[in-house]
């Protein structure tokens, strides 16, 4: 309704929906806000696992019925991250037409180099934000002109670059949701609309901007991560600044944030996940202990990943200890991978009761799980990942195992046995 009361001279109707096919049908412009906001407490984690599901789902539907010069612009958190999901998931959509809100990291260094050299924030040009939209962003100003003149000259206060200036902009959002309770909302709506704007009508002459926007390797950020860089841009087309000089000081905290770009692309989200599902040979030193007894150690697990599901490690019998294993009666079946047979787990004067099992005989596709053996984390004393104690999966009933290297949301928790 106030939408309609604004009277945009541009706005033709407004469609609301909850089937992402529906809603982004044609669409020429993707703004992605709706992310589950941050809140007092949560930690970058926390997005990354409520949010993953979410991204998932609109890169797919928009790779379905999007027009074919969309752009799509992500503001919802963790915006870096949300963006490389979605594009992940719309193979068919040109991986440029991607970006991420840096904008109002931009803008927020904006302000406070105005506020600090009294100079209107019209007379401030070429800021830099590097990295992720986070803690560990990095505003620059080193390339930033005041008026015509290199902004940190103007400034001439290193200390306060360092202790005021770079904290403050890379905090900013945390200071907002203390001070209101909730993340921010009229500066990131403003800061998504000078995004698009910029984007497609292009960036003021002699003047850049920030957006997060696929690395091309460009100062040495690694190919494919979703970084923020000065950019120019034309005609819903955008262009890495180049040749800009980048000292030890501005060097490491770039390389910082995107340690953490790529920290966040290496956690798997479970919805990216196959489903039929598939079998995955790991490195990863697995352990298991029952009774306070290590009854079972490899280095060669193979994982069923299946979506929504945490990974199912298959630990190779021969590696369990001479008795730890006690096959009994009864059996299940299940729709990909065919009958299972089932083992008591014997360990440190324990006995866990039908703990674990095999396919003796799996579906084909499955080959790698032959002689191998799942456990349920939640019947032994803990299993370990490289080190890493588990958590079992909820509900009961599956036997996934949650460790740092997956985000959910996960199925077997409350409300979600219907998925």
């Amino acid at each position: 309704m106030e939408l309609d009361d604004c009277a945009f001279p541009l706005l033709a109707d407004v469609v609301t929906g909850h089937e992402a096919t529906k809603v982004f049908d044609g669409v020429n412009l993707a703004l992605l806000v709706g992310a589950r906001p941050r809140g007092p407490g949560m930690e970058r984690g926390d997005l990354l696992e409520a949010n993953g599901a979410i991204f998932t789902a609109q890169g797919k539907a928009l790779n379905e019925v999007a027009a074919d010069d969309v752009r799509i612009g992500v503001t919802g958190n963790p915006a870096n991250t949300n963006a490389l999901i979605a594009m992940s998931n719309a193979p068919d959509i040109p991986d440029e037409r991607f970006s991420a809100l840096t904008r109002l990291d931009h803008n927020r260094a904006l302000s406070q180099l105005s506020a600090k050299t009294g100079s209107p924030v019209t007379d401030i040009r070429q800021m830099t934000i590097w990295g992720n939209h986070s803690a560990t962003q990095y505003p620059d100003l080193f390339h930033a002109e005041v008026g015509g003149r290199n902004a940190a000259e103007v400034v001439g206060d290193q200390q306060w670059i360092e202790d005021d200036f770079i904290p403050t902009v890379a905090k900013r959002g945390a200071a907002i949701i203390d001070a209101r309770g909730s993340s921010s909302a009229a500066s990131a709506a403003s800061a998504t609309v000078d995004a698009a704007r910029d984007w497609l009508n292009g960036s003021p002459e002699g003047d850049w901007v920030s957006m997060a926007v696929k690395s091309d390797g460009s100062y040495d950020v690694p190919e494919g991560l979703i970084s923020s860089f000065p950019v120019t841009t034309k005609d819903g087309d955008w262009e890495i600044v180049q040749g800009l000089e980048i000292d030890e000081f501005s060097r490491g905290r770039i390389d910082a944030s995107v340690k953490e770009l790529a920290d966040e692309r290496d956690t798997r989200s479970v919805w990216d996940f196959p489903r039929p599902p598939a079998v995955e040979r790991s490195g990863e030193v697995v352990e298991v202990v029952l009774g306070g007894e290590t009854i079972a150690r490899t280095t060669a697990p193979v994982l069923v990943l299946e979506t929504s599901h945490p990974p199912t490690y298959y630990v190779p019998a021969n590696d369990f200890v001479p008795g730890a294993l006690v096959p009994v009666a009864g059996s299940s079946y299940c729709e990909w991978k065919g009958a299972a047979a089932y083992f008591d787990l014997v360990g440190g004067g324990v006995r866990s009761e039908r703990a674990a099992w095999t396919y003796p005989e799996p579906t084909p596709g499955f080959e790698a799980i032959v002689d191998h053996v799942a456990v349920m984390p939640s019947a032994v004393d803990r299993c370990l990942v490289d080190g890493e104690v588990v958590v079992p999966q909820a509900g009961g009933f599956y036997g996934g195992w949650i460790t740092s290297a997956v985000v959910g949301p996960f199925k077997g928790e409350p409300g979600t046995w219907g998925w």
